[in-house]
This record gives C-alpha cells, structure tokens and sequence, in this order.
C-alpha cells in the first residue's frame, strides 16, 4: 500500500478505488435503466416533480403526475425542499428528460461526499490508509449503492451532511468561522432535503446548549466550537430555513389537500402488535443487511465495546456526541418504526452514528495504541474486510436489479443472507410493467403527453403515469368499484383509460367504457373515453345582471362597475356579497351535474389565497349534503364542481365568502350548469 501510495497519491487511489467499485456494481448498466421496481412508488414521484419543473413548474409550486390535489383537478403537492428536483428538471430542459443524467448526479454527489469523509479522516487520523479504506468502506453499503444511483433524495442529504461534517472538523481545528458557517449550511440543506438527515444537527445544538449553559465544562474542548454568539445566530438560521420549508409545505398541501408524501412522524404506538412483529422480522431478516454486511456489524460491536471500556480515556465532548447520536438513531427508529416494514432508506441518515462510532475508535487507537494502528496485519485485515464488503453490494445490487424473473444462483456469489434470496426474487414490476416502454406506442396512438390517463393496476401514486409520460389518476385514492369514481375523473378531463390485469374485462362496472378499444401494448389494454356513445350533454349558461327562470335566484349586493371593463363587476367588503340560489342542476333523467364558474379576480394588496372563496353548496330536507369552497387569488381562475346521483330535491347554491372586509372587483364572470343525461332518456 505504501508503494501505491508514493507512485500515485492516496487521492488518485481514491479515485480509482471508487470507479472500480462502481464498475463491480455494474453502475454503467445501472446509469441506462429504468427505475427500477424496488420503491418505484417513491422513485416516481421524485421523477415526477422534476418531470413538471422541465415543463416549467414554479419552484415553489411543485407538482405531481397523479391528480390528487384540488379535488382532482391538479397535482399540487409537496414534500422535501425540492432543489434537487427543480435543478434535475432545468438539466432536463437542456437535455431531454433523462434518468441517466439524473442518477448520474446521484453518484457524482456521493463521491464528492465520499472524498469530503476522506478528507474528514485524514484531518482526524493523520493516515492516508485507514482514511482512504474507511471512505470506501461506506460505498459497500447496499442502500447507500443503490440509492446514490436512485433518485430519493435519502443519499444527497447523507452525502451534504458528511461534507458538513468535514467543515466542522476543519473549523475545530483552523478556528476559522466561515468553515462554521459552511457546516451549519450544508446541515441546513440536508435536513430539507431529508428531515432525518438533521440528527446530527441536533447533536450538535445539544452540544452548543451545554457549551453555552456551562463553558466551563468543556475546558480546553470549548475552543472546538465557534464563539456563542456566531454559533447560535448560525445554527438560529439553519433551524429557521427548515422549520420555514416544512412550515410552507405544510400549508401548500393544506390548500390543495393532496400529499404524496408526510412530513410527520410513524410511530410505534399507532401501530398494532401485528405491525410491530412484521416490521421487527422485516428488520431483523432483510433491512439490517441492507445497512451493511455481518462483517462490518462485527468490526461496529468490537470498536463500541473497546470504546465503552476506555470511555474515560476518552474527550468527553467526543463522547456525548457518540451518545446523542446513539440515542438520536434509537429515538428516530421508534417515531419512524412503522419504516422498518419495507423501507430501508429511512435508515441511510442514521448510518451517521455508525460512522462517528467508527472514526472515534480509529482516533482512539491512534492516540493510544499507535503501535496497533500501523500494525500490518490490522491493514491487511481491514483490507480484506473492503473486498469481501466490495462483493457482498455487487452481490447485492445484481439480486436488486434482476426484475423479469427469480435471482439465479448460479449468476451470484453465495454470500447472501438467507431471507434475502427469495425477498429479491419476489421483486417485480407487477401490474405497471407494461408502461416501462408505453409512451412511444401512446405518441403513434396519437394521444397528446397533456392527455388524462386512467391506469387501473397500479396503487402507487406517480408510478404508471410517470412511466407513461402522462398525467391523470391511479388506484392511489380512487375507488374503481364505484361507478361514480369514473364519473368523477372523466368530469376531471380523463380522456384514455389502461389496465393490464384481464380481470377488468369482465367487471361490470367498467363495462360502459370499453366501448372504444384504441390498441395493445406489452399485454396491457388501450381504451378512448372521449365521447363515449349513449350520453347526451346540456350546457345551461347562467347571465349575470339579467333575470334568471325561477326557481333559481340572483343577488348581488353590488352594482355594475364603472372603472373596469363592461364585463366587470365591483363588490363592496360584505360577508357574503354574491348569491346564486337553486342552480337548475337537477332533472328527472340526470345523472351528473357540473357547475362552473370563470373570470378574473381582483384586490388591492391581496397576497393569500384565505380571504376570499367561491363555495358550492348543497342541501337537502335533512340539511347540508355538501360544501365545497375554492380559494380565489389575484388573476384569472376556472373552477369546477361535480355532483353526482343527487335529485330534485337537492338545492344547489353558489356564492361568495368574502372574510377580508376588503372590497374587490370581478371580470369576465361566466357561469354555467353542464348535465349529462344517459341515452334511454334520449327522446
């Protein structure tokens, strides 16, 4: 090693160590396929908000595939800090979309992380051997692999937070703030990346609270940390950026009512003892090899118990800091145990513990048996540790992508662990396997990337659609046993309607929609829903400022507006400035009803969208039946309102809530009342 070493740096060695790794892993094949099937659910909705800021959505309005915000009419919806989707998607403006370009950032990230721990070690060990091997050892961890080349956002927050890591270390040791400062930033941006990237920022606030309570505690280590009021206004920032993401995310998905993700807690006192025995044997059978190899396991205990037996040999900052994150993991796994079922990322940001347990072993060693820390056989050993390490992710990553069929042994190393085998075997695309290589066949079929596709096999949010390349509506909060659910999305603009599984010939309900089969593609079947036979549509256009046929009933507190074009209408700041009573949406023969109303809202300094609403009402004899209100903001909207399998009885009322006390003016108002009616009550 020492020949190497002076013939061609530790850092070319790092180098090429890496990209041999990343050829054993087969990351040249990886870097040109498809996501692949395990966690394709959360794949897909981070391709998919990409996707939607290729195509220009605003960076803080980010936006899914799947219909499930604003009633079904949008896809709003957020989750984690979106920086890297909404760069990806500028990528993708120059580029095409491509996945390739995607998971190659992943990599590249990860290895600027993996030099940056390098670079960490080598500051804390003063060895190139034990920081070089010790760096690429964490490359071995089959869930840093396989996401660092995925497009989860688990591994770029790890990857900001061990460059963190390094400008804390360089502060520790330079005395120089903006070293300070670059951590605090990087740790920012991992926790709004991932939230549970940030446990190692609470450590470290931990640490700042005691440095500042008791500096005399810390003796001679307080010079380790930044002056008190640099640290806090630095860490007082960083805590404020997330807190203020999660805070708008929050509301952001309030306002539509469509998440695709939680930014909340799942933990282990709401879930029953059948889920907490399935996720423990889950944990304890597959994801725990996941994290890393028996092996490396072993090496983490022997390093634990060493330290626990010379724990007062050791600075006992260091120590708190090994134990608040030891703690940090325990407490993480119990809010989030429900993640031990299935989802192994969850665990990529905890590997941080794992990693400060390892490098204080290594600096202890250093210090206090130097003659073990050079010694020869301890290099070898380690060594070989890398290697086997090296096998058992490829081993690992070849089972991960074998996605058309069983693992076949004879292809793979028998170094797998027992439940690990038919696990990856089970792994497969299921009903959405056809839309892998769908879009081309949809752009011959002459079906426009904006058309609404129904796909029927797929509980995921985004998957099928995001493959397809079209937006529209899965299994993932709609019921397709009820024939109002179609109703409903068709209502919404579903044009095209996609299912695989030969069950849904034969169901009775989907029966009125298969009258217009278009094609098929890879087993799955293609139908148009556009004008399906047998349905007749009445539009009634509704007039402002004129008398309405009785029943239904005009008032409006206001009168025509003067300083507006002729269309314009001025209201003054009353609770309830505009009333349309008894909408004729009901008929003997309807079977669904759609109320829409259009034009331009206007108010002076109004920012929000929690002032002013349009709101849907329905009742009938026995009260309320429904109430739905719609946000207005400054600009232009269309909104929409379905009813379905109502009566005559039902009352229908549209009008304006106005909460801000704050006149407004209106233009180019249009309502109007759509019914369908079905063909045997043609005349």
């Amino acid at each position: 090693m020492r020949a190497l070493h002076e013939r061609i740096g530790p850092s070319w060695l790092l180098v090429v160590g890496f990209v041999l790794m990343f050829a054993a892993y087969e990351g040249g094949r990886v870097l040109h396929t498809r996501p692949a099937p395990y966690h394709l659910w959360r794949q897909t909705d981070c391709l998919s908000i990409t996707a939607n800021y290729q195509a220009g959505r605003k960076f803080l309005e980010p936006e899914i595939h799947a219909r499930i915000a604003d009633d079904g009419h949008g896809g709003s919806s957020a989750g984690e800090f979106p920086l890297i989707y909404w760069a990806m998607g500028q990528v993708w403006k120059i580029t095409g979309q491509s996945e390739f370009a995607y998971r190659l950032f992943g990599i590249l990230l990860h290895f600027m992380a993996t030099w940056a721990f390098f670079l960490t070690l080598r500051r804390l060990l003063e060895s190139n051997f034990w920081a070089l091997t010790t760096a690429l050892l964490l490359f071995t961890s089959p869930v840093i692999v396989y996401y660092s080349m995925g497009f989860l956002t688990d591994v770029p927050a790890f990857d900001l937070v061990l460059i963190a890591w390094y400008f804390v270390v360089r502060h520790a040791q330079e005395q120089r703030r903006r070293w300070w400062v670059c951590a605090m930033g990087f740790f920012a941006l991992a926790a709004l990346l991932k939230v549970s990237a940030g446990i190692s920022l609470v450590a470290i606030v931990a640490l700042l609270c005691l440095a500042t309570l008791a500096p005399g505690s810390f003796g001679a280590y307080r010079r380790l940390l930044p002056g008190t009021r640099v640290a806090w206004i630095t860490v007082a920032l960083a805590l404020l950026a997330i807190t203020a993401w999660y805070w708008y995310a929050e509301g952001y998905n309030a306002r539509h009512n469509g998440r695709y993700t939680f930014n909340s807690v799942w933990p282990i006192w709401e879930m029953t003892p059948d889920e907490v025995d399935r996720a423990w044997t889950w944990a304890k059978q597959i994801l725990v090899f996941q994290v890393f190899d028996t092996t490396v396991w072993v090496a983490l205990a022997v390093a634990l118990l060493a330290l626990l037996a010379h724990v007062r040999k050791l600075p006992w900052p260091v120590v708190l800091l090994n134990a608040l994150l030891l703690v940090g993991v325990v407490v993480y796994t119990i809010l989030w145990f429900h993640a031990l079922d299935g989802h192994d990322y969850y665990f990529i940001n905890p590997l941080i513990a794992l990693l400060v347990l390892w490098s204080t072993f290594l600096w202890w060693l250093h210090h206090d048996h130097p003659r073990l820390f050079h010694a020869r056989w301890l290099k070898v050993a380690f060594t070989l540790l890398l290697l086997f390490n090296v096998a058992y992710a490829a081993n690992n990553m070849q089972m991960r992508y074998t996605v058309f069929g069983p693992v076949d042994t004879s292809k793979i190393l028998p170094i797998y662990h027992k439940h690990e085998l038919p696990f990856w075997s089970a792994m497969d695309y299921y009903g959405v396997r056809s839309t892998l290589d769908m879009g081309p066949t949809l752009d011959e079929l002459g079906i426009p990337p904006d058309a609404l596709m129904i796909y029927l096999d797929d509980s995921s949010i985004n998957g099928s659609l995001y493959l397809m390349g079209r937006k529209g509506f899965t299994s993932y909060g709609y019921d397709w046993s009820d024939p109002s659910t179609y109703e409903r999305v068709l209502d919404r603009g579903a044009e095209f309607l996609v299912f695989a599984e030969e069950r849904w010939l034969e169901d009775p309900v989907l029966q009125p929609y298969l009258e217009r089969p278009m094609a098929r593609h890879a087993g799955a079947y293609i139908f148009d829903l556009r004008n399906i036979p047998g349905r007749r549509e009445e539009v009634i256009v509704l007039e402002f400022g004129e008398n309405l046929a009785p029943p239904t009933t005009l008032r409006m507190d206001t009168l025509h507006c003067t300083i507006v074009h002729a269309s314009g209408w001025c209201f003054a700041g009353s609770e309830f400035p505009l009333e349309v009573d008894r909408l004729p949406a009901w008929s003997s023969g309807i079977q669904k009803a759609q109320v829409r109303i259009k034009g331009e809202f206007h108010m002076e300094g109004a920012s929000t969208t929690d002032e002013v609403f349009l709101v849907l009402a329905e009742d009938d004899a026995n009260g309320p039946v429904s109430n739905v209100a719609r946000p207005l903001a400054n600009g232009k909207f269309d909104l929409h309102w379905s009813l379905f399998l109502r009566s005559e009885a039902v009352r229908t009322k549209l009008y304006l809530w106005n909460l801000s006390g704050k006149p407004f003016s209106m233009e180019g108002l249009s309502l109007e009342v759509r019914r369908w009616t079905a063909s045997s009550e043609e005349g």
